[in-house]
């Protein structure tokens, strides 16, 4: 090495050993807080942000600042306690404003700020992630929503936002809180007892699920204020500020022991700061159990075999041909019995137990769907699978599919979402997924927002033993051509899987983009409410070859 890379490593340590003595001098002359802090040697870090970290799956998430772009970037502590060479999550426009990266526990999720609303960013596989998902909270405010902390199987959001405070005129941050039922509640505002702090100093905001713990910095650089607290309902109380005026904490550990944040000084670097294990009373901290120890993860901390216990039934419609002629398609019918040869060759549905309808009536599907009921148990688990016309009917926002009897301009041969939920909810499966590749399939969602990618996958044991009615259709409210790019990408997918156990929202995520690359609809995932969902998820299982 060259004598300047010497005398640059040299002021980099001289700089950072300034830092450590600095900070031992403001734990020293209070509690004892702050042991020590540590810059991470993860190779090839440039100006980052946000650090973030998942404790189970070893993952810190990050933003990575250079050259005019924004990249999310991840990287994984090993066993041996070195950290992976980052690779991108997504990198976003120069013009994009990101505010707020966390990772949530199972590491199989990143939830941010972007652009004044709250995206997430799913886990695919290897070093795969989906594309970033807008999440439906609605908006008040022109600093819109940003800095989002989930935790409680992703069904508790909180956040800031800005709101224009009524005795100044002026627009500030305040923190807010939504829960999740069958969708995202109206946000209440967070208060804060025991603080008192300039609204145009509020830089970061996290709730950690350890004891519900509130991580809160004000900052003016060159220096910060870094706060604990308790969130109790809607009110953040107990704070404590934490020594460490350096830079900002964005992450704590559940046991309290250390956490990751950044400094001003050094902005290139992403710090580990080690505290003192008494400084917030651990001991009368109830921490969360682990994930790893819970009866669905085995002692190794992988998830166990699946063994299902019911059986695998598949309704699988095409409609090509039409009473009126006007309306015949070319695939449909074709496209349904591929489906159905992958599934019974491929996956677990035994021929016996799959219907194929081709150019069926309204009355032959309602009469399958009615004959389900008595053949299917609590065990069982059923794939609706349907391709053909669909129709949105905007003076009753209601979404139909057209059968083979279906007249342009006479409803009563149609067959409406609202018919399809009343059946799926009569069908007392464990499992109901519904795939509907037909124009204005989203309407299946029109009573809650369409565009909500719904609650990340927990593991495979959970998603099996929770009862689920999902839908994944080809299109929002437009229409599909009669070659389906979405048809071709599911089928795809299906094939090349080597997952011997594969959940439809996975499936969906591996389609979605490509299906929005080479298509002009955007295919759509989530719950079919009120028809019985609570949480899980259909699985495909591979056959043994």
């Amino acid at each position: 090495m060259g004598a300047a890379g010497e005398d640059g490593v040299a002021i980099e340590i001289k700089n950072f050993m300034k830092l450590v003595w600095f900070v031992f001098l403001l734990s020293f002359a209070s509690l004892a807080q702050v042991t020590s802090v540590d810059i991470l040697a993860i190779p090839d870090v440039q100006p980052s942000i946000d650090p973030s970290f998942s404790e189970q799956s070893k993952r810190l998430c990050f933003v990575m600042r250079n050259e005019g772009k924004v990249t999310i970037m991840l990287s994984e502590l090993s066993t041996s306690g070195d950290w992976s060479k980052p690779y991108t999550v997504f990198t976003l426009s120069k013009k994009d404003l990101v505010e707020g990266v966390s990772i949530n526990e199972k590491g199989n999720r990143i939830y941010l700020g972007l652009n004044n609303d709250i995206y997430l960013i799913d886990y695919l596989g290897g070093s795969s992630w989906s594309i970033p998902l807008k999440i439906g909270i609605p908006i008040s405010g022109e600093l819109g929503e940003h800095q989002p902390s989930f935790f409680d199987s992703d069904q508790e959001l909180f956040f800031l936002r800005g709101v224009k405070d009524v005795k100044s005129g002026n627009w500030v941050r305040r923190a807010f809180y939504s829960k999740k039922n069958l969708s995202w509640s109206a946000p209440k505002m967070i208060s804060f007892n025991g603080i008192e702090f300039d609204d145009s100093e509020f830089f970061g905001f996290r709730v950690m699920p350890t004891n519900r713990t509130c991580l809160l910095t004000t900052s003016v650089k060159p220096s910060a204020h870094n706060y604990i607290g308790q969130l109790r309902d809607s009110v953040i109380t107990n704070f404590r500020e934490i020594n460490f005026s350096g830079g900002a904490i964005r992450w704590i550990s559940h046991d309290f022991t250390f956490g990751f944040g950044m400094t001003y000084t050094n902005p290139a670097k992403i710090i580990k700061i080690n505290f003192d294990r008494d400084w917030f009373s651990i001991d009368k901290v109830q921490t969360q159990e682990p994930l790893a120890s819970r009866n669905s993860i085995d002692s190794e901390g992988k998830p166990e075999s699946v063994k299902p216990s019911g059986k695998y039934y598949g309704l699988l419609i095409g409609v090509s041909q039409y009473q009126d002629s006007k309306l015949n398609l070319d695939k449909p019918v074709r496209d349904t019995q591929q489906l159905s040869d992958l599934l019974i060759n491929h996956y677990s549905f035994d021929k016996k137990d799959v219907t194929m309808l081709s150019n069926p009536t309204r009355q032959e599907i309602m009469s399958e769907l009615y004959k389900l009921r008595s053949v299917i148990t609590p065990n069982d688990n059923l794939l609706i699978f349907f391709a053909g016309h669909g129709f949105w009917d905007e003076s009753i926002r209601q979404g139909n599919w057209w059968p083979k009897d279906a007249q342009a301009n006479n409803p009563s041969f149609w067959l409406s979402n609202s018919d399809l939920r009343e059946q799926i909810r009569g069908i007392n499966s464990a499992h109901t997924l519904l795939i509907s590749d037909a124009c204005f399939s989203g309407g299946i969602f029109k009573t809650r927002d369409a565009g909500e990618i719904t609650k990340a996958s927990l593991d495979i044991q959970v998603l099996y033993k929770t009862k689920s009615r999902r839908a994944i259709t080809s299109g929002n409210l437009s229409a599909v051509p009669d070659r389906s790019v979405f048809f071709e990408y599911l089928t795809n997918k299906l094939m090349v899987n080597e997952e011997n156990f594969m959940p439809a929202q996975k499936l969906f995520y591996s389609l979605k983009t490509a299906v929005i690359h080479n298509s002009l609809n955007i295919p759509q995932e989530g719950v079919i409410t009120e028809a019985g969902d609570e949480g899980g998820d259909f699985i495909f299982i591979r056959k043994q070859q």
